[in-house]
């Protein structure tokens, strides 16, 4: 339901011209045989046709994160209920039993899409806990950063809050080491990033031409690659 709302509020647009640099690096890297150099341009197809909504100034909007955020999403479905005059049956149920099953009955028994939009007149607003992941990711990333490159790591590119480098390829950042270009995606938590890897050692997801997964670790970073699958530490 969420993500039928969102793309009712979503642009399709092409995004090649916004990453041309990440393009040509990634494309250096031979993992991305999608991404090509066409009439003098790079060119992926995963990112002609994105469909995201986007705020006045044409900017990426954090909405496209709702799905992703069960406690944004808890508020939206309170308010709702609270709309709908249904917040007393809901705290009439007993058990977290009866509570699943009233909900499960609500659902089974409603058009939800046709509600929210009925009840809910701008589900844009729904953003709040988004912001506040979203900030921690960013100052995991930054400190990522600072750490590797205070080592001699050259930050070839870093993409920040909705960067679609990052939604379709799994990258937060690319750097150089030695000549050699590294995929990084990073990571609030340690435990995040150890699971990322095993992520990517399946085969799973966008995860798997990762080369270095990494976490903040007090004044520290950790950094899981598979030759170093139970992490290494970097001061």
């Amino acid at each position: 339901v969420i993500d039928s709302l969102i793309r009712e509020e979503s642009k399709v647009i092409d995004y090649n011209e916004y990453y041309q640099l990440p393009l040509s690096i990634l494309s250096k890297t031979g993992k991305y045989p999608d991404i090509r150099l066409i009439d003098g341009k790079w060119y992926s197809r995963s990112l002609s046709n994105v469909s995201l909504v986007v705020d006045d100034s044409g900017k990426w909007h954090p909405v496209n994160k709702l799905n992703t955020n069960y406690a944004d999403v808890s508020k939206l479905l309170c308010d709702l209920f609270e709309k709908m005059g249904l917040l007393d049956e809901i705290n009439n149920q007993k058990t977290q039993q009866d509570l699943e099953r009233y909900l499960l009955n609500f659902k089974l028994s409603n058009n939800i899409h046709d509600l929210i939009k009925t009840h809910i007149p701008d589900i844009k607003i729904y953003t709040e806990r988004n912001r506040k992941f979203s900030e921690i990711g960013e100052l995991a990333e930054i400190k990522v950063a600072d750490i590797i490159k205070s080592k001699g790591v050259d930050i070839l590119y870093q993409g920040g809050d909705g960067d679609l480098i990052d939604m379709i390829y799994g990258t937060d950042l690319i750097v150089r080491k030695e000549d050699k270009i590294y995929l990084v995606q990073v990571k609030s938590k340690p435990e995040a990033a150890k699971l990322a890897l095993d992520e990517s050692l399946s085969g799973r997801g966008n995860y798997s031409k990762i080369d270095w997964f990494c976490a903040p670790l007090g004044n520290t970073i950790i950094i899981y690659t598979k030759g170093h699958p139970t992490g290494k530490v970097i001061k």
